[in-house]
């Protein structure tokens, strides 16, 4: 099992961001930049966005966290992942394989940036399953050489040593655009705060599980708890993972 993953580790992570602030660059989703940054904005982080591969590596040498999103993919966006990629080295960065299993351009690029060493991948099992060449295990996270995300009802974080299961969340979110996009961008975030990867990725499947059941509380339906999910992330205390969140 991956030891570092307890209640205490992941309040100390929550509270860390929340001290910090860091800076978060994200390459993403046009479908889901506000969203994204809005969700970062509320958790704590500090969100930025260009794509533009003449000013992008600006942006992320100043970042303490990146942000690789495959949603929308095309020749700049290719660019502007290998100039911040260069730019932001040394930085955790997470990787979000959407649709890799649809499409095999996509695929074989998302297996090209895990030579570059994301902190996280973050997706669900078929998407991580197409990256990795395996279905999420703890000898796919040690042949892919990182931690392995998977949500689903259950999320479950797998390092080489085993794995945790996380069961907060609520279905509404299936139902909100770019809401697990905006998941990875807060990994990232985390993973900016804390050294071990996979405490960032159980934390911020805690904190953003837990958001969406305080929000579902409020909600007539997926419009206003996607409204209701960001006063949720920014009311969340470090006191409430350790007292809500459900792992094993």
């Amino acid at each position: 099992m991956t030891n570092a993953i307890t209640l205490e580790s992941i309040r100390s992570c929550w509270g860390r961001l929340r001290d910090k602030g860091p800076r978060v660059h994200c390459i993403t989703n046009t479908v889901v930049q506000g969203f994204t940054a809005n969700v970062l904005l509320a958790s704590g982080a500090i969100p930025s966005m260009t794509t533009d591969p003449a000013e992008i590596g600006d942006f992320a040498r100043r970042c303490d966290g990146l942000l690789v999103n495959l949603g929308t993919m095309d020749a700049d966006r290719r660019k502007a992942v290998a100039v911040a990629l260069d730019a932001a080295k040394g930085k955790p960065f997470v990787l979000d394989p959407v649709f890799v299993d649809t499409a095999e351009t996509r695929r074989a690029f998302a297996v090209e940036l895990l030579s570059h060493g994301p902190a996280i991948v973050r997706g669900n099992c078929a998407e991580i399953t197409a990256v990795c060449g395996a279905k999420p295990s703890a000898a796919a996270a040690r042949k892919a050489g990182t931690v392995l995300a998977v949500s689903a009802e259950t999320d479950r974080v797998i390092t080489a040593a085993g794995e945790h299961r996380i069961e907060n969340g609520h279905p509404y979110a299936a139902l909100v655009t770019g809401a697990g996009c905006a998941l990875s961008a807060l990994m990232a975030a985390l993973a900016a705060v804390e050294q071990d990867a996979s405490v960032a990725a159980a934390t911020a499947f805690a904190a953003y599980g837990l958001a969406q059941q305080n929000a579902a509380t409020h909600a007539r339906g997926p419009g206003t708890f996607a409204v209701h999910l960001l006063d949720a992330l920014h009311a969340l205390t470090p006191g409430e993972l350790v007292a809500m969140t459900r792992l094993s």
